[in-house]
């Protein structure tokens, strides 16, 4: 998404798409507050959510602000963060709300996580495969590849696509 004026907010369209393929299926999946479907039902998790949000360009970081609604209408306030100034693209997903986390993504690199819920605290470790980044004119597209482990254990090999579209 282009931007010729530093600092310029623009409204976008943000739409999430998340495949978490399970990996144990003893243990039920964690809900992020979107569906949670039981692994003894489905060995696949698809997790959507489509909603609006702010943009913000400020030298090599892109900064998208969105909140979330949530099935049981609970509200989920959100930041996905696009960092360039390093070799490799950093994205960071962070979520406050009945959930708190703060996701890192850094092209196969590991990185540290706790997903706060609740019933408590859940210790989980990413472990990025590969982030593919393709900018058009109005339009952002992201896509990571990663394994998830909570609690040490592989849980999933997931991928989240993301669409930012300037409204």
């Amino acid at each position: 998404m282009s931007n010729t004026q530093k600092n310029t907010k623009k409204e976008v369209r943000i739409k999430i798409k998340g495949i978490h393929k399970n990996i144990n299926c003893d243990i039920q999946n964690v809900s992020s507050g979107f569906k949670n479907i039981d692994c003894k039902e489905s060995t696949e998790n698809i997790v959507e959510t489509e909603c609006s949000g702010l943009y913000q360009k400020i030298d090599k970081q892109i900064y998208i602000k969105y909140v979330e609604e949530i099935e049981t209408q609970v509200v989920s306030n959100n930041l996905l963060k696009i960092d360039n100034n390093i070799n490799n693209f950093k994205i960071e997903i962070i979520k406050k709300g009945i959930v708190n986390s703060k996701m890192t993504f850094i092209e196969k690199v590991k990185t540290e996580s706790i997903y706060n819920t609740p019933y408590g605290k859940i210790n989980m470790i990413i472990d990025t495969k590969k982030i593919r980044i393709k900018a058009k004119e109005n339009a952002i597209f992201v896509s990571i590849e990663y394994d998830l482990f909570m609690e040490k254990e592989h849980m999933s090999i997931s991928k989240i696509d993301i669409s930012i579209e300037q409204l």
